[in-house]
C-alpha cells in the first residue's frame, strides 16, 4: 500500500532549488540588456535632437532676416514671408544634412509674421528616432518636437561690434601641451622660454600656444560663419598686443578680410608684456556701446585671450624677473566707460622647466607656486560675468571653450530664443 501525503509532496518541490540558477541568470541578463540597449539609444536619441535644435535655430534666424531684407527692397509683405519660409526651409535642411531633392525625415513647420517691432518666427519640427537596441523589446521609435523661435527688429540687439585682443608676447611661444614641451626639451635642452627658432621647431611638430589660439580665433569665425551670423549684423575688430596695442583689421563686416589677418598672427619674439598700457590704449580706441539697433550703434564686446602674467611698466623686457600677475582693474575702464561686454580667454601656462633648476626665488619656479594660483581668479574678475571667463589651457579644452563663447553670442547679441 503506496503511503504519500499532498503537502509533503508540496513542500518538498518549493524547497527543491534545482534550476534556480538558470532562471536568476536568465532574468538578470534580460535586465542587463535592457539597461545598456536603453542607454545606447538614449545618447543617440539625445544626439539626434540637440542637432535637429541647432538646424532649427539656424533656419528660424535665416527667415526673419530673409523676410526683413526682401521687406526693405520693397518687396510685399506676403511675398516677403513666402520666400522667408523657403530660406528658413533650406537653411533647416542644410543643417540637417539633407539634400535639395529629399524628404524631411518629419514634420516641418515655420510661422512668420511682422509687426511695428520687427519680423518674428516660429518653427517646429516633429521628428522620429528610430531605436538601434530597445527594439528587440518592442519600442521600435521615439517621438519628438523641437522648437525655435528668433526675433528680427529693431527693438533687440541685431548689430555687434567684436573686438578679439591676442596676447602675441614672448611668453605665448610656450609648447601648447606637456608632451610638446617635453619633446622641445629633448629636441633643444630647453621647454620653458625658448622663444627663438620656433619656425624650426613647428617643422619638428611642435605646436605651440600662439599655434592653438590662432586655430581658436579661425574657429571662432567659422562657427559664426556656418550659423549664418556673419555680415552686416557682426563688424570684427582684431588686435595683437605685448608691451603695445596693435590693431590688425578695423571692425570689418568681411570674414575673409579677418580670417587672412588672422591667419598670419604669430608670436612677437622677445617681447614683454603690459596688459594695463594695453587696456588703456584699448579704452581710448573702442567706441561706447550701442544698444544694437543699427549698423551704426552696435552692441560692443571685447574678448581677451592671454596668459595674465604681465611685465607692467611699459617694460619691453621679457625678463622672467619682472613677472607679475594680471591686475583686474585694468579692465574696468572698459567695461564702466565703453560699457563693453568682456570675455577673457585664460590660456594657462604648462610649465614642466625642463632643464631647469629651480632654487629658492627663482622667478621661473616662482610662476607655479606663487603667481598661477592667482591668474585665473583674477581674469575672471576681468570678464563681465563669471561665466565670461573660459578656461583654454590645451587645444581640446579652447575648442570646448570656442562652442561656449560663440553660443553665448548667439543668445547675449544675435536674440536667439528657443
Amino acid at each position: 500500500m503506496l503511503n504519500f501525503s499532498i503537502p509533503k509532496i508540496m513542500r518538498a518541490y518549493i524547497r527543491n532549488e534545482s534550476g534556480n540558477f538558470a532562471i536568476v541568470f536568465a532574468l538578470s541578463f534580460l535586465t542587463l540588456t535592457t539597461a545598456v540597449g536603453a542607454a545606447v539609444d538614449y545618447n543617440a536619441f539625445s544626439g539626434q535632437r540637440k542637432n535637429v535644435q541647432y538646424a532649427a535655430d539656424a533656419g528660424v534666424l535665416a527667415a526673419v532676416r530673409h523676410v526683413e531684407s526682401e521687406v526693405k527692397k520693397g518687396t510685399t509683405l506676403a511675398i516677403a514671408k513666402k520666400r522667408g519660409r523657403k530660406v528658413g526651409r533650406q537653411v533647416f535642411k542644410a543643417n540637417l544634412g539633407v539634400g535639395k531633392g529629399s524628404k524631411l525625415p518629419g514634420k516641418f513647420k515655420l510661422k512668420l509674421k511682422r509687426d511695428d517691432e520687427g519680423t518674428h518666427g516660429a518653427l517646429s519640427f516633429k521628428g522620429e528616432y528610430d531605436t538601434v537596441m530597445v527594439g528587440i523589446f518592442g519600442v521600435s521609435s521615439l517621438d519628438y518636437t523641437i522648437e525655435a523661435n528668433a526675433d528680427y527688429a529693431d527693438g533687440i540687439v541685431n548689430y555687434i561690434e567684436l573686438h578679439i585682443v591676442v596676447d602675441t608676447s614672448a611668453s605665448m611661444g610656450l609648447p601648447s601641451t606637456n608632451a610638446d614641451q617635453v619633446r622641445l626639451g629633448a629636441l633643444k635642452g630647453c621647454s620653458f622660454a625658448c622663444h627663438n627658432e620656433i619656425a624650426q621647431w613647428r617643422a619638428q611638430g611642435i605646436v605651440f600656444r600662439i599655434d592653438v589660439v590662432r586655430d581658436a580665433v579661425l574657429q571662432m569665425l567659422s562657427i559664426f560663419e556656418d550659423k549664418g551670423y556673419i555680415g552686416d549684423r557682426m563688424a570684427i575688430s582684431v588686435y595683437t598686443f605685448g608691451t603695445q596695442l596693435r590693431q590688425g583689421v578695423a571692425p570689418n563686416t568681411n570674414v575673409d578680410v579677418v580670417r587672412s589677418f588672422v591667419s598670419g598672427i604669430d608670436l612677437e619674439s622677445d617681447s614683454g608684456t603690459d596688459i594695463g598700457t594695453v587696456m588703456s590704449q584699448l579704452s581710448t580706441r573702442l567706441p561706447k556701446s550701442g544698444d544694437g539697433r543699427s549698423p551704426d550703434d552696435r552692441k560692443l564686446y571685447v574678448v581677451l585671450f592671454t596668459d595674465g602674467l604681465t611685465h607692467g611698466n611699459g617694460n619691453s623686457s621679457p625678463m622672467i624677473y619682472s613677472l607679475k600677475v594680471f591686475d583686474p582693474n585694468h579692465c574696468m575702464q572698459i567695461k564702466a566707460n565703453n560699457e563693453a561686454t568682456m570675455f577673457v580667454f585664460n590660456v594657462e601656462y604648462i610649465a614642466n622647466l625642463i632643464g631647469l633648476s629651480c632654487p629658492t626665488g627663482h622667478g621661473y619656479c616662482a610662476i607655479n607656486s606663487v603667481m598661477k594660483p592667482s591668474i585665473a581668479p583674477r581674469l575672471q574678475q576681468c570678464a563681465s560675468l563669471p561665466e565670461y571667463f573660459l578656461p583654454a589651457e590645451t587645444p581640446e579644452q579652447i575648442a570646448a571653450s570656442i562652442e561656449v563663447f560663440t553660443d553665448l553670442i548667439v543668445e547675449q547679441a544675435l536674440s536667439i530664443a528657443k
